[in-house]
């Protein structure tokens, strides 16, 4: 009978394992096990037949067996995917452990089952054992005992199967290691949190470009400890550039204060692979002409890893207030004029383009043909459309004078801040008939605390 059973029993192992054999465990040779305190000791890397079965803990979950004696073979995750490990298959690494009869991580297979590890060591989920049924690793129905974890690379705290009590991981739960030393130990170390370690910001301080957008460069150097792979192949990089004076880094995207949603790539081939745990990232952002001065316009770039594990940082740079504005038209062309008439009234559109309130500073010069000339002063200009020459509008002088604009500062592209200036010329009696007569005007922007 002994025979009989003996040879049952291998037959089993070689159908069960053959489809995971090449699994090597990475649980330590000689602290490799737990206590049932009613199936005894559990080993968790059992060797059969030079092939190793044991337990390998992965960022996401465990697969593997453990062996008991008394109560034979336990499963730490379902076998039936494809290729026999529905741990690091799928779109989504890990077990499913749920009854809703879909397939939620990818792996092909409906309700998969097993023990997963949030990447830190906090294990939940279940081990399946033929004889015993499930063994649950997070079990919060006795306050005594919560899950199974992972610190230092030792197991701590205690499973619970409903058919075999509690499972102690390791003797320092009840301080008995003096009397008998024991644990589960795993060469695996939780799961390092990237580091975004300097943030670069070109050019600054930051001089925008009037009516148009201005590259600014956001580039990241991110480690992790894992492999810079972990972050630049199977994770992310995100970033905002915000004005921190106005907005918080979660802002919705407003080309005033908010440049959120980046994606930064790596520069060159800066991640050569394993081995390597430093890289750098970037991202080109086009800023908007009507982006706030601020002093305090904030980087912020957030590197997440494979196990959805994140690392910030931040910088700032200085935007510069840029005034600026154009004009509708590059010449006033009043026409034919009659000797002591007065023309039709022109006008000029001025149109903010840089990102604060202006003002204008008006000048010129005589009008001049032939030796003949219109004094600079016969040109009027008003902020009031159909102004009356001889009674009001302002004479055009040689010397730059303020004139006050009513408009602000643009929240919008194209500007969304215009005035109009109104120009009228009257020809002084007995001047002589020809020309064209020909002067310039100068428009030049100031601040609007330029002018009174």
């Amino acid at each position: 009978m002994r025979i009989k059973q003996f040879i049952t029993i291998l037959t089993v192992l070689i159908f069960l394992f053959s489809p995971i054999f090449s699994i090597a465990d990475n649980i330590d040779s000689t602290y490799k096990y737990s206590w049932g305190e009613n199936i005894g000791w559990m080993n968790w890397a059992p060797i059969y037949n030079s092939t190793e079965y044991g337990v390998t803990v992965y960022n996401e979950c465990l697969t593997g067996y453990i062996w008991t004696e008394n109560a034979g073979w336990i499963s730490t995750g379902d076998t039936s995917c494809a290729g026999g490990d529905c741990c690091q298959s799928g779109t989504t690494k890990g077990y499913e452990n749920d009854s809703n009869s879909a397939d939620n991580d990818g792996d092909g297979v409906v309700d998969d089952w097993g023990v997963n590890n949030d990447g830190s060591g906090n294990l939940s989920g279940y081990a399946w054992g033929e004889n015993i049924g499930w063994v649950n690793f997070d079990d919060t129905s006795v306050n005594d005992y919560n899950q199974v974890v992972i610190s230092d690379g030792a197991f701590t705290d205690y499973a619970w199967g409903e058919n075999i009590g509690w499972v102690n991981m390791n003797c320092a739960n009840t301080s008995s290691c003096a009397t008998v030393d024991f644990a589960v130990k795993t060469s695996w170390s939780s799961n390092a949190a990237p580091t975004v370690d300097s943030i670069d910001i070109s050019p600054s301080p930051i001089t925008l470009n009037a009516d148009t957008t201005k590259t600014v460069t956001i580039t990241a150097t991110i480690t992790d400890n894992d492999g810079c792979e972990d972050v630049f192949t199977d994770g992310s990089i995100a970033g905002v550039f915000y004005d921190a004076d106005a907005e918080s880094d979660s802002c919705t995207t407003d080309d005033n204060d908010c440049y959120p949603s980046l994606t930064l790539t790596e520069v060159g081939n800066t991640c050569t692979g394993a081995g390597d745990y430093t890289a750098d990232a970037s991202v080109d952002v086009p800023i908007w002409f009507i982006a706030n001065p601020s002093a305090n316009w904030t980087a912020k770039v957030t590197a997440t890893d494979a196990a959805s594990v994140s690392g910030s940082n931040t910088s700032t740079a200085t935007l510069n207030t840029l005034n600026a504005f154009k004009l509708s038209s590059a010449s006033i062309p009043y026409g034919t004029i009659d000797p002591d008439e007065v023309s039709a009234q022109q006008a000029i559109l001025i149109t903010t383009t840089g990102n604060a309130a202006v003002d204008v500073q008006l000048s010129g010069t005589n009008l001049t043909w032939s030796g003949n000339e219109i004094l600079v002063g016969q040109q009027k200009y008003s902020s009031t459309s159909d102004f009356d020459w001889a009674t009001a509008g302002t004479a055009l002088t040689g010397t730059p004078v303020c004139h006050e604009l009513s408009i602000g500062k643009p929240t919008a592209h194209p500007s969304n801040q215009s005035e109009n200036v109104y120009w009228k010329l009257k020809v002084p009696l007995g001047k002589l008939a020809g020309g064209p007569y020909t002067g310039s005007n100068g428009f030049d922007v100031v601040s609007d605390t330029s002018c009174p």
